[in-house]
């Protein structure tokens, strides 16, 4: 006769995790006795489990703490940045937009930049090759925060970039030997690299070399 599975403890758990707890409990004991329909309500279960610890670890992890942000105020965060590093003015860096074949003024760096103007994901592929970073480096939080997809949704930082990149949210670093920033940003015209890209990475070679190491031990 198959052993029977019991119930943790509840101790204190919430109620709605220990009730998708107990529908696991039930579902795995139907896969023991090999019931027919075991598997697909282990699945059910499984997953009610994971969204009810996900809705409780989104409550204990973020009390208030989060700030509150939405994907345009990032985009426009990091590419402020991003032009501040390189020492680009907002009217530079329009010209390089202009000619990558985007109509950009100075002010529509502006606009970007104080949110007004949402950006086109054709602009912020254009944005990633000038500056030689990825395209979801432009669209991820510098920092915790709580980030609004609608009226009632927020996500996490963590879960954003997980999202995005997949299982770890590993990320990479970009750079001016990039290749394929180069290609998609085209051949300069003329003798000058019309990309902020030299500058920018220039800088944090820079900043990297004059920041003091850590001795060991």
């Amino acid at each position: 006769m198959p052993k029977k599975v019991t119930s943790p403890s509840p101790g204190r758990l919430p109620e709605t995790v220990e009730a998708e707890i107990s529908s696991l409990t039930e579902a795995v004991e139907q896969v023991i006795q090999q019931q027919g329909t075991g598997f697909e309500k282990l699945h059910g279960a499984l997953d009610g489990l994971l969204r009810a610890v996900a809705d409780v670890a989104e409550v204990e992890d973020h009390p208030g703490w989060g700030t509150k942000t939405d994907l345009p105020t990032i985009v426009a965060e990091n590419l402020r940045a991003l032009r501040d590093e390189a020492g680009w003015t907002q009217a530079q860096l329009a010209e390089s937009m202009t000619q990558m074949g985007f109509e950009w003024k100075r002010i529509t760096v502006a606009e970007v930049e104080n949110t007004t103007r949402r950006i086109s994901i054709e602009e912020l592929c254009a944005l990633a090759s000038l500056f030689a970073v990825s395209m979801f480096s432009l669209l991820l939080p510098s920092g915790p925060s709580d980030i609004e997809l609608n009226d009632t949704r927020y996500l996490d930082a963590k879960t954003l970039r997980e999202l995005m990149l997949g299982p770890g949210g590993e990320l990479g670093a970009g750079g001016p030997t990039w290749l394929a920033a180069a290609r998609a940003a085209g051949t300069p015209r003329g003798s000058a690299d019309v990309r902020p890209t030299v500058d920018l990475w220039r800088n944090r070679a820079r900043q990297e070399n004059n920041t003091p190491r850590k001795r060991r031990g």
